[in-house]
């Protein structure tokens, strides 16, 4: 799993190990609800809640930029139609630039956190867990979290 490298030391190796044991979602997922309280589940609830509004929001405005850096074609053709020429390369140049740098910032969240889907799941996953845990407790099946 964890592999020293010759330049790593071992402070920077054990705290990847620390990381990776104090990842509690990570464990949740893995291992279940079983092993985490009630509080402990909707802190997770809490933590996902954070994660996943960031993370749509920034979604949404990497696709904005791209789909926004399209306006740059008409726009150059306007500017070229109107005689204002020696703006027309910028133009040019800033597409694809503001297209790649969109598209840049959607691959880096798709690596980073996953797919849309797959985030939803674990918001759900952990929604039935706090539910079970509190059917447990004696809450009806209609609570509601």
């Amino acid at each position: 799993m964890f592999q020293i490298k010759n330049n790593s030391t071992v402070e920077q190796f054990s705290k990847k190990i620390e990381q990776a044991v104090q990842d509690d979602l990570a464990m949740f997922l893995e291992f279940g609800e079983q092993y985490f309280s009630l509080e402990e589940l909707e802190d997770l609830h809490g933590q996902w809640e954070k994660e996943y509004q960031l993370t749509e929001k920034l979604r949404g405005r990497f696709v904005l930029l791209c789909t926004s850096s399209f306006m740059l074609i008409p726009l150059s053709g306007l500017i070229a139609i109107l005689g204002y020429n020696i703006y027309l390369p910028i133009f040019i140049i800033c597409f694809p630039i503001v297209f790649l740098a969109g598209l840049a910032g959607f691959l880096v969240l798709y690596f980073k956190f996953g797919k849309v889907t797959s985030q939803e799941n674990v918001g759900r996953r952990l929604k039935f867990a706090i539910r079970n845990k509190l059917q447990r407790r004696g809450f009806s099946k209609d609570f509601e979290i």
